[in-house]
């Protein structure tokens, strides 16, 4: 039988709304890159480590601490987990 602690810390979810578009990654190493990427003049592309995005108004789960990811949340979305920049959701 789990701990009560672990009921209670998978009742209390929390959720936000993505604000603006967001590319969702696998990883957060592949976020890193895009964000990298995505400050040159070419820009960066979607390819297999950002494969989705994440159209505004999806609500998402948030399933990490973002305190140590460096501006990336890890959320669930549609039954993954994904790396997405924390500055795109709507926490409210």
């Amino acid at each position: 039988m789990p701990c009560k602690a672990t009921l209670t810390a998978a009742l209390v979810a929390a959720f936000a709304t993505v604000a603006v578009e967001a590319f969702a990654c696998t990883s957060w190493a592949g976020w890193r890159e895009y964000v990298q990427a995505s400050l040159t003049p070419r820009g960066a592309t979607p390819g297999r480590h950002c494969p989705a995005r994440i159209p505004a108004g999806h609500r998402v789960t948030i399933v990490g601490d973002t305190a140590d990811m460096g501006g990336a949340t890890k959320v669930r979305w549609r039954g993954k987990e994904w790396f997405i920049d924390e500055q795109r959701l709507d926490q409210r």
